[in-house]
């Protein structure tokens, strides 16, 4: 049995553009969150690693590189509760999230919701502009 709790990107609106920002996402976690140990190492490209250097397909090996573009970076975390149970997690491009094969206590729980319901999508700005030298004018 696992328990988990995330934030995923819904991929159904094909005029959508946003994800998140992994790098901010952990300093937020390790801001936030307290008792969280972040891996600093980009898990994105761990597959495509292990197919180059286990010689799988060349098929494969191009799947895994897209995945990890797409996906990446992937950072893995740690979160040590209340109750000193370690409970894993990893933020990426499209989901944020912990996971537990034991229930995750409430305090963890609740601090975790309230992390993830702070998270927004990033206004847009669109204009049209001249650069002439270290200028810039709209047009």
């Amino acid at each position: 049995m696992l328990y988990e709790i995330a934030a995923r990107i819904v991929d159904d609106d094909p005029d959508a553009v946003g994800c998140f920002d992994p790098t901010k996402v952990v300093v937020r976690i390790r801001d936030e969150i307290p008792g969280v140990t972040v891996c600093i190492h980009d898990y994105a490209w761990r597959d495509y690693d292990d197919f180059v250097s286990g010689a799988a397909y060349e098929g494969a090996i191009r799947v895994a590189e897209n995945d990890a573009r797409r996906r990446g970076p992937i950072f893995i975390f740690r979160v040590r509760s209340d109750a000193n149970q370690v409970i894993k997690g990893a933020a990426e491009r499209y989901s944020v999230g912990i996971w537990s094969e034991h229930p995750i206590p409430e305090s963890t729980k609740s601090r975790f919701l309230a992390l993830l319901n702070t998270f927004k999508l990033g206004g847009v700005s669109v204009r049209s502009v001249k650069i002439v030298g270290n200028e810039i004018e709209d047009v």
